[in-house]
């Protein structure tokens, strides 16, 4: 009997063993689980800005895109033409006057 009770005693300290390593490999597990998932929220919070800030980029460039196409179009029009005379070579009409103020440089 004393046999069979020592086998026991040591059947159990040599399973307590091995249980005791299987939850230790477990939670080392689960706790680099959680790092490496931590660490893939932040670089998916940052794509994300990327994203955004990109999204934004992009619709202010198709602004842009639209009104150059649309001076492109317009670009043979008396009206272009006036406009382009009045604001990059300060032309002004013959019956106008020009006006300057000295209080508002």
């Amino acid at each position: 009997m004393t046999k069979k009770n020592s086998y026991f005693k040591k059947r159990r300290k040599q399973n307590q063993k091995f249980l005791i390593t299987i939850v230790s490999i477990m939670v080392l597990a689960a706790g680099s689980f959680n790092l490496y998932n931590r660490a893939l929220d932040r670089e998916f919070a940052k794509v994300n800005k990327d994203i955004k800030s990109l999204t934004k980029k992009k619709e202010e460039l198709q602004i842009s895109i639209n009104g150059l196409k649309e001076d492109y179009e317009n670009r043979n029009t008396d009206e272009f033409k006036e406009k382009i005379a009045r604001d990059r070579l300060d032309m002004v009409k013959k019956s106008e006057v020009v006006y300057q103020d000295d209080n508002n440089k």
